[in-house]
This record gives structure tokens, C-alpha cells and sequence, in this order.
């Protein structure tokens, strides 16, 4: 029997990969490059695997109680939290110095807006003490990420 909840982060990888490839999917015809569509990849498939594996943070002695062997039962909070971060940083660090390179655009309001609340969010969000902002913030980042790019259009 496939379970995608026993395996080690199996289910976070599924979710985020499917996230991103339907993001793709959607956008396919409005950008320019291959290398374009592959960040943006990137970028949903980093962003929706942090928010799965923080989601994880929140049930860690249900998914115990459960016999579920998420990242964060595997890992424990703090590595977890570590791990997440340095995925996040090394990312937008990488699409910085693209744009800075000139090697692709990018409105660098929306990246380092994203970075710096990205950074935030893992540091108070992944770990199981249980807070009403934490789903408030899952989708609350991209709410003003959408507004930074009506405001740059």
C-alpha cells in the first residue's frame, strides 16, 4: 500500500512538486525562456515544500502518535528549522545575484520582500506550539507579494 505520509518528506516533494508544475503549467505561454519557467519552478516548489514541511512542524505528537515519519520527527524542530532556512537563503541569494547579474529580471522588491519574510516565517513558524498566525502567514505572504507586483507593473 503507497502511503505518501510514511516516507521522509516523500509527501512534502509530492506536494510541492505539484504546486509548482501546475504553476508552470499555467503561466507556460506568458514567459520567454525555458530558463524563465525553471526558476519560477523554483520558486513555488521551494516556497510550497517550506510551507508543507512548517505544516508538519504544527502535528509533530499527532504524526507520532500516529506512526508518521515527517521531517520534523526526523529531524527535530531546530534542524529542521535550520535546513529550511538555509534552502530559503541559498535560493534567493541564487536569484539575487542572477538579476544583479543581469542574467534574468525579476522585480527585486517581490525577491527580497519574499527572502526577508521567508526567513521570518521559518524562524517563529516551524516548530509545534500551536498559533492562529501561523495560517494567516502561510497565505499572507503571497497576498502581498501579489500587491508588490500590481505595484511594479
Amino acid at each position: 500500500k503507497l502511503s505518501l505520509k510514511r516516507g521522509y518528506g516523500i509527501k512534502n516533494i509530492v506536494v510541492a512538486f505539484t504546486w509548482a508544475f501546475t504553476t508552470c503549467v499555467l503561466i507556460y505561454k506568458w514567459t520567454e525562456t525555458f530558463f524563465q519557467l525553471l526558476l519560477v519552478f523554483a520558486f513555488f516548489f521551494l516556497k510550497s515544500f517550506i510551507n508543507s514541511v512548517i505544516c508538519d512542524c504544527r502535528d509533530i505528537k499527532g504524526d507520532l502518535a500516529a506512526g508518521l515519519t515527517t521531517i520534523p520527527i526526523y529531524l527535530g524542530e531546530k534542524r529542521t528549522r535550520k535546513i529550511l532556512q538555509i534552502l530559503h537563503f541559498v535560493f534567493h541569494l541564487t536569484a539575487i545575484t542572477l538579476v544583479l547579474l543581469n542574467i534574468i529580471e525579476l522585480e527585486t522588491i517581490i525577491l527580497v520582500y519574499s527572502w526577508i519574510f521567508g526567513m521570518i516565517y521559518i524562524w517563529l513558524y516551524a516548530n509545534s506550539k500551536k498559533t492562529v498566525f501561523r495560517t494567516v502567514a502561510v497565505h499572507g505572504e503571497w497576498a502581498y507579494i501579489l500587491a508588490f507586483r500590481r505595484l511594479t507593473i
